[in-house]
């Protein structure tokens, strides 16, 4: 009997280390894989297709298993190839660190995966037209602030019921009306972001079929400290 409960217990602590599957939840949210994995039914699609034609040499079941095996990597989410994209804001004494984990339940001082990032920029160009010409003389370059599209997910990881806390936390950001500080994302540092502030949050949504997440989207701009207070 004792042996029985040692199994039990076992299995229980196997069962209770789920990994998120983050790559459904973004596709979900934003209509693609951060990845870059295809969808999982095209994945299932060539697995059936490549089955049937393996299948007449090496059976059919042994033939899926084989293809299975090498393409599971697709369904999740590498989060040690993306540490690049961790990123950690600091205002005043608050911090916000934004990182791929293990992804098995809440980390301490997390509050949600790395986001996916996409940034443009403009340069301030002055230009004078020459009379009877379509040419024209550059007179000064400058560029200007980086935009920065954040988009990511807010999951409660313990409970997989509603993150209230971690909206009011996403909330408590895109209120503050002051600059934050990069203190940790290579991807940033990179391209000479120091720090920034939050302009839109042009979406808060729930992830269909998935009542522990919510998808949130904002744009902020880089900015050098000394030019918010001018």
């Amino acid at each position: 009997m004792a042996c029985r409960k040692e199994n039990v217990r076992n299995k229980n602590f196997r069962m209770s280390q789920i990994t998120i599957d983050i790559s459904d939840r973004f596709f979900s949210a934003f209509g693609y894989i951060p990845s870059g994995a295809p969808k999982t039914a095209v994945i299932a699609g060539n697995i059936a297709e490549g089955g049937k034609t393996a299948g007449m040499k090496y059976g059919l079941d042994r033939a899926t298993q084989a293809m299975i095996t090498p393409n599971i990597k697709h369904y999740t989410v590498n989060v040690l190839d993306r540490q690049f994209a961790d990123i950690t804001l600091k205002c005043k004494d608050s911090v916000y660190k934004f990182a791929n984990t293990l992804l098995t339940e809440e980390v301490e001082g997390v509050l949600a995966p790395a986001p996916v990032i996409y940034f443009s920029r403009d340069k301030n160009i002055v230009t004078t037209n020459i009379d009877g010409s379509d040419a024209v003389v550059v007179e000064s370059f400058g560029t200007k602030q980086w935009t920065i599209s954040i988009e990511g997910l807010l999951i409660d990881m313990d409970n997989h019921g509603y993150p209230g806390e971690k909206i009011k936390k996403l909330r408590e950001i895109f209120e503050t009306n002051a600059i934050f500080d990069v203190l940790d994302c290579q991807l940033l540092e990179d391209l000479g972001i120091q720090s920034l502030y939050f302009k839109t949050l042009t979406e808060l949504k729930f992830v269909e079929d998935y009542s522990d997440t919510v998808s949130f989207k904002t744009i902020a701009h880089s900015i050098k400290p000394v030019e918010f207070f001018i």
